[in-house]
């Protein structure tokens, strides 16, 4: 009894201390307890790597080790590619084979994703709904793709058993997407491969007997897979598509706002000292952006395509800029039945001030001048007859099948509910980073008539093939988004990471405060500080005022600037962001908080090799 009556008096003591030295903020505690000192990150860019990786040194956070986050991001949260991507989610590559760690990948991926839900404010409803899991299903093309995935997708089970991948007979296309068109697969490359041996040769000049001797290898090479791979065209019958139950489709904009949402919640509830922070600013210069508003115990740069506008990155990543324009669209006002509450979806899907374009119609360049009467559509959906012993009418466009996957294929169309879909995308290279931030600048939304236009003749035909009747749905929204392309290797496409080499640099001049609103409802502050501050208030709701006295820097953080900061990146994820951004966030923050670039896998380091 004794001894209990000891321990509860310490008790009470160490606690009677922690609140006087919380209550004596900027003066001598009147116990030996200290608050200990806050780390300091900040991370660059507001795309899926970026938020990722805030999430993840946030979850490090706590009572006896407070992190102080800042999000650097200058024209909000998916301003960039990731805003721009539709936001398919699963491991696969377009042969059926998987990503290189895609299984951990994909299955990091989802736990964040359940994450960024669970932070979604519940007043909210359906309108927030970031995630649909119907599956998606990749129709094969051609009989190779078909072989191809007959091959290799039971080549990896633990990843097929994850993403509750099966293969498929063409004719269950029909009954998983009204619409979609069934035993159109395999005649495309035999066709070609046919057309390429029908070159005579009637000559003996040596020319010809080259030409000759190629087309009978070819014609060989050709009878020996028909007669080898007999098996595997009888596979194949059975392979003409791969659906994969478990892949998810996701809103970019909504989930980045999500997963921020869940970064503010965990800085909240690792308690004092904890904070994050969105600040509207670019960064050109990280040497700069530690002498204005750090010093930092670290910073990530995870700025995309517009990794190269950063002093110190410029030119140092083998990385291709590519540009993608997606349409966003829906189904024709005229068809829906409540109005009022299509137009209220309409705002919240695409945003306000962009006219809608007809799919079938916005291929006529004279539509941007009159509507004819009668349009002539290059591409429609076949007519079949709606009555009598013929094949059933044709799905009407007024929505999507409400069970039915997204599809991928030489376009991909991503389902985002019955009204909203998502087609993509097209590929332009050649651009600099100055042209992504230009983008970034933008929101990522074409306005230009001739950009929209382009974009809708680009796309429109090819998902017509995919899912006729997708023409009759308007264009709502044409975006845009610069990715930055990774050189491929032995393991394929795969993304870089790392600590970067610190060169010297100068100091600028401190920016203005400047504040941020969410659409969460997140108010989030921002001011220029060198030193550390303990703020009250909830995280995400900053106080406007800084405390008197201020307090101290990082221990150690005024010798790291000095030799040039503690700085890290990640990137070229290219098209495949949204697989790799949660594991990739985890890895990092796993080798920032060490302090220890050797447990990164090798392979993530490759682009300092290469330089």
């Amino acid at each position: 009894m004794r001894r209990f009556q000891l321990a509860a008096a310490a008790a009470a003591s160490l606690q009677g201390g922690a609140n006087i030295a919380s209550a004596t903020r900027g003066g001598l505690a009147a116990s030996s307890y200290s608050q200990p000192p806050t780390k300091r990150y900040a991370v660059i860019g507001g795309g899926f790597a970026g938020v990722a990786v805030a999430f993840h040194l946030l979850s490090h956070a706590n009572p006896t080790n407070p992190i102080s986050l800042d999000l650097y991001e200058a024209f909000g949260l998916g301003a960039g590619g990731s805003g721009a991507a539709a936001g398919l989610l699963h491991p696969y590559t377009t042969r059926g084979k998987v990503l290189w760690r895609g299984l951990e990948a994909f299955e990091a991926a989802l736990e964040l994703v359940q994450a960024a839900e669970g932070a979604l404010p519940r007043s909210k409803g359906s309108l927030l709904q970031i995630t649909w899991t119907n599956g998606i299903l990749r129709p094969a093309r051609s009989q190779k793709q078909a072989q191809e995935l007959a091959k290799f997708v039971p080549q990896d089970p633990a990843t097929a058993e994850a993403t509750g991948a099966q293969l498929l007979d063409s004719s269950i296309f029909e009954h998983l997407v009204p619409g979609l068109p069934a035993g159109s697969l395999i005649a495309e490359e035999e066709a070609q491969e046919a057309q390429g041996e029908r070159a005579p040769a009637v000559s003996l000049s040596p020319q010809q007997l080259r030409q000759q001797e190629r087309v009978k290898k070819q014609q060989l090479r050709q009878q020996h897979r028909q007669s080898a791979s007999a098996a595997d065209q009888a596979a194949a019958a059975s392979a003409a598509g791969l659906l994969m139950r478990n892949a998810v489709v996701l809103h970019p904009l909504r989930y980045l706002e999500a997963l921020w949402a869940a970064c503010c919640q965990q800085a909240k509830h690792a308690g004092q000292g904890s904070e994050a922070r969105l600040i509207p600013r670019a960064v050109a210069s990280l040497g700069e952006l530690e002498k204005e508003w750090g010093p930092y115990d670290a910073v990530v740069v995870a700025a995309g395509a517009a990794v190269g506008r950063i002093a110190e990155l410029e030119g140092m990543l083998p990385v291709q800029l590519c540009q993608g324009y997606t349409l966003a669209m829906q189904p024709p006002a005229t068809s829906h039945a409540e109005p009022g509450r299509r137009q209220q979806q309409r705002g919240q899907e695409q945003g306000e001030g962009v006219g809608h374009v007809s799919a079938a119609h916005a291929q006529s360049p004279q539509h941007a001048e009159q509507a004819p009467q009668q349009p002539q559509h290059r591409h429609q959906a076949p007519q079949q007859p709606s009555s009598g012993l013929g094949p059933p009418p044709p799905l009407r466009p007024s929505s999507y099948p409400v069970s039915a996957p997204s599809l991928l294929g030489p376009t991909y169309i991503s389902a985002h509910g019955p009204n909203s879909l998502v087609v993509g995308a097209t590929k332009r290279y050649g651009l600099s980073a100055e042209d992504a931030f230009a983008e970034c600048a933008r929101g990522g939304v074409v306005e230009s008539q001739e950009g929209r236009q382009e974009a809708m003749e680009a796309l429109l035909p090819v998902a017509g093939e995919l899912w006729p009747p997708i023409l009759g749905w308007e264009v709502a929204q044409v975006k845009s988004g610069v990715r930055a392309l990774p050189a491929r290797g032995r393991e394929g496409s795969i993304p870089f990471a790392g600590r970067v080499p610190i060169p010297a640099f100068d100091s600028g001049k401190p920016s203005d405060t400047s504040t941020t609103t969410s659409t969460l409802g997140h108010t989030l502050t921002a001011q220029p500080h060198s030193e550390h501050q303990e703020e009250e208030g909830q995280v995400g709701q900053q106080q406007q005022q800084q405390p008197e006295g201020g307090g101290t820097k990082a221990p150690g953080a005024a010798q790291k600037l000095e030799r040039g900061g503690n700085w890290w990146f990640v990137g070229g994820l290219g098209a495949r962001g949204l697989v790799y951004h949660a594991w990739l966030g985890r890895l990092l923050a796993d080798a920032v908080s060490r302090d220890d670039e050797g447990v990164l896998p090798p392979e993530l380091l490759r682009w300092k090799a290469a330089d």
